[in-house]
């Protein structure tokens, strides 16, 4: 049952983001429900905010980069960003139709993982897969024995907002990771920009503008 649209950052921010994230003309500013004066993040502010607040069972996003992981960060709730193609693109506006998609947002893992399930449609790719039924089955002890997670170390910098005692909570779950048998790998997704960079030289282009990560 759909009890109702949840406010997010019009057009994924390009309307204005003062004084933070969340604003739209038909419903003004969405606030962060532990404190009212910190930005919720965004652009599907509405659906984190909504979870938290415990206005619903479970909420939707969606997230071309950072528009269901960021606000459910800056909201204490739980977000995925599925593979593409996962779920249905079906009344999305994307920004890019090879980024976009819709993502559960809840207040624990266990509702993500029972939301995932209800909502995968697959299409493209990922219809040619055999999928799991029931996705709360990975979170079972155990489960993490043999995983391999990616962890970008630039974020545990200053340069990149990496603030001690944000630090501090990030490694704590690294470290239960860990324990529960995954092998960290570290990566660096500056190699992209690198990459994207040296196109644009080999290309002619002049100039590329690079959306922050709770952009949109």
């Amino acid at each position: 049952m759909i009890l109702g649209k949840a406010n997010l950052s019009e057009w994924a921010n390009f309307r204005g983001f003062a004084p933070f994230n969340g604003w739209s003309a038909r419903g003004g500013f969405t606030r962060e429900p532990y404190l009212l004066s910190f930005d919720p993040c965004g652009s599907s502010s509405g659906s984190a905010v909504a979870s938290a607040a415990n206005l619903c069972a479970a909420a939707v996003g969606t997230e071309t980069d950072g528009s269901v992981v960021c606000p459910s960060g800056n909201n204490l709730v739980v977000g995925l960003k599925p593979t593409l193609g996962l779920l249905s693109q079906d009344g999305i506006i994307p920004i890019a139709h090879s980024q976009d998609t819709a993502g559960p947002i809840c207040r624990t893992v266990t509702d993500v993982a029972v939301l995932l399930g209800s909502m995968q449609t697959p299409f493209g790719a990922v219809a040619g897969h055999a999928l799991p039924d029931d996705y709360t089955v990975f979170l079972r002890r155990g489960a993490l024995s043999g995983a391999r997670i990616g962890v970008d170390r630039r974020y545990f910098t200053a340069d990149y907002g990496g603030e001690d005692d944000l630090v501090a909570v990030a490694q704590e779950g690294l470290d239960a990771m860990t324990s529960l048998g995954a092998t960290l790998v570290d990566t660096d997704t500056a190699v992209e920009k690198q990459v994207i960079d040296e196109l644009c030289r080999t290309q002619g282009v002049l100039a590329v503008r690079y959306l922050p990560a709770d952009g949109g």
